[in-house]
């Protein structure tokens, strides 16, 4: 018999009302399972429509500071990267999706955290500000006004992205596999009653 069949038996066979039925576990999973493959789909899909745009970029517009055509180099060098990652962890969770029932929840308890927390990347956050402060300076240079005006936005908007957005979404992440997980443990608690 399969670990899930026997799991499955168990938790129907519970008689605590509070706890959730095994189809609405196994549903939540999936439902996770196909919303993470769509999300990791529509970034490859944007990095590489991103990398296109910038390539286009780089060939047309002929800069005159040498400051815009290293910007473009981080940005390209930021795309590539989270390209990269994304078809990597494309798939991993393609190989994920394959393993046993108990396999498939160990290794999702082990890594669910851990990937959340990996997607702050401060060190790609860094890289893509500079790349960004690079590349506008040309447009800028011309008037300290100009200049400064321009700056403070770009920190201001840095700034609300890093420690408002950003703590906001780690969180939401966090909470939502916490449930996810908070259910698992449930059916293996109960399974080795």
């Amino acid at each position: 018999m399969d670990n899930f069949d026997e799991i499955k038996n168990i938790w129907e066979t519970q008689k605590d009302e509070k706890a959730p039925s095994f189809k609405q576990i196994s549903k939540a999973i999936k439902r996770y399972q196909s919303q993470r493959k769509k999300k990791i789909v529509s970034l490859i899909a944007l990095s590489i429509l991103c990398l296109t745009a910038m390539g286009y970029v780089m060939v047309d517009y002929h800069s005159h500071l040498w400051t815009t055509r290293i910007g473009e180099i981080l940005f390209l060098l930021v795309g590539i990267y989270l390209l990269y990652f994304n078809l990597n962890l494309f798939t991993k969770k393609k190989h994920e999706e394959m393993l046993n029932t108990n396999d498939y929840l160990d290794v999702f308890k082990k890594n669910s955290k851990r990937e959340v927390m990996n997607e702050s990347r401060p060190l790609l956050f860094i890289i893509a500000s500079v790349a960004f402060f690079l590349y506008v300076y040309e447009i800028l240079f011309d008037s300290k006004t100009q200049l400064i005006i321009g700056y403070s936005i770009l920190i201001a908007f840095l700034a609300i992205m890093w420690f408002v957005v950003r703590p906001r979404q780690l969180k939401r992440k966090l909470t939502k596999i916490q449930k996810l997980l908070d259910k698992i443990d449930t059916i293996n608690t109960q399974s080795n009653e």
